[in-house]
């Protein structure tokens, strides 16, 4: 998988509006008119005003790809402040944002079982020592309050926030303290 492609077209409040870039292929399939890619059309992360909808990357990541992207941030990306970011450089980072938004949204549709799985392997290690990742696992809004201080929209999927999904689960009740502390640290 080629992190630095444009892996997903997410909208935030709705825009932008892809669909005139898209020409449906079959069922929920398109083809990306520009590049002759393949995207299925999902139902994506609802950032406040609905469940948006968006394109993912066909045929689908899996779970182990989507957390590469939310491990992946573009070098070039590391070095400058976003005020001072070139046209080309806005691009990669609205591609890369896209991506870690669409990859969040897809493991807590598809994945949440496995991601629990695997921050309890992680909660004990340095794994969220680096400051991309912890910034790329806070947008899983673990928890309300600290989502709410960091002026952080609440994710849902349907109507459902996202920290109430992982409250369904019982090791993420075992887990869930060292993963907060460690994710939401300065």
């Amino acid at each position: 998988m080629n992190l630095q492609a444009k892996n997903f077209y997410v909208t935030i409040h709705f825009l932008p509006q892809y669909d005139k870039e898209f020409e449906l292929v079959h069922g929920d399939i398109y083809k990306h008119i520009a590049s002759g890619q393949l995207y299925k059309k999902r139902l994506l992360a609802d950032h406040g005003w609905g469940q948006e909808s968006g394109y993912v990357r066909f045929p689908e990541p899996t779970f182990k790809e989507l957390i590469a992207i939310l491990e992946y941030v573009p070098d070039r990306l590391k070095r400058k402040p976003l005020c001072f970011l070139s046209k080309e450089l806005a691009e990669l980072n609205y591609t890369y944002y896209s991506n870690v938004l669409g990859a969040v949204a897809v493991i807590m549709q598809d994945y949440v079982s496995e991601l629990i799985d695997f921050l309890a392997e992680k909660v004990e290690t340095k794994y969220f020592k680096n400051r991309y990742i912890r910034r790329h696992f806070r947008e899983f809004s673990f928890d309300e309050q600290m989502a709410r201080k960091r002026q952080q929209l609440g994710r849902t999927v349907g109507t459902k926030p996202y920290y109430r999904i992982f409250q369904e689960h019982d090791k993420w009740k075992v887990i869930s303290h060292k993963v907060i502390k460690q994710v939401y640290k300065k």
